[in-house]
């Protein structure tokens, strides 16, 4: 080999050699695009990702920490059964005012053999117990007006102090009825927190 390939072949030769070896020195790789079938990693951070393409069938992960989680449908697996869901966040299908169907935002609860216990979609609520202190129902042309309310009022005898007995209250239309078949007769109630005075 003459001086001046030498000079030629050397410099391509160690150029060739930095490019090989250069990820393993630097530990780091930039490029436009990367293709593989694999990725193993301890932690992905993007920055600022936005894109119209699929990035993955599927991503299993411990715990991931994001702004913003776009897609189609969220579902929570049964760590027992990955073919089953808990919980699911997603779309469904409802009709609308003019007769046409619209999307709307849906999420369903089951248990760990499939039934559902809980779900809401657009104005409809499915579930098997509810548990709270007052319910309310109110004119949709007038949100301010009372229709009907279930609820619970603090008994308190006619020339005694509260007696601690607390009974439920239903009020249709302004009347409220407390003498319901099962339920003792109230002499007097105060005014409970569910805002009814049986009588």
């Amino acid at each position: 080999m003459s001086e001046r390939e030498r000079w030629v072949v050397y410099p391509l030769l160690f150029l060739a050699l930095g490019a090989a070896i250069r990820d393993k020195v630097l530990h780091a790789v930039e490029t436009d695009e990367l293709h593989c079938k694999r990725i193993f990693c301890e932690q992905v951070i993007a920055d600022d990702v936005r894109s119209n393409r699929q990035v993955a069938g599927q991503l299993t992960s411990e715990a991931i920490v994001t702004g913003d989680v776009l897609c189609g449908t969220m579902s929570v697996l049964d760590p027992d059964d990955q073919k089953r869901f808990l919980a699911q966040l997603g779309v469904a299908t409802s009709p609308g005012a003019d007769g046409k169907p619209r999307r709307v935002g849906r999420l369903l609860l089951t248990d760990s053999e499939g039934a559902e216990i809980f779900g809401l979609a657009d104005d409809f609520l499915q579930m098997r117990n509810i548990r709270c202190e007052s319910v309310t129902i109110t004119d949709p042309e007038s949100p301010q007006v009372v229709l009907a309310k279930l609820g619970f009022a603090q008994l308190k005898a006619a020339d005694g102090p509260e007696t601690g007995k607390r009974v439920g209250v239903l009020a249709l239309n302004n009347q409220e009825v407390v003498n319901v078949l099962g339920l003792p007769n109230v002499p007097q109630a105060e005014q409970s927190s569910s805002g009814l005075r049986p009588e």
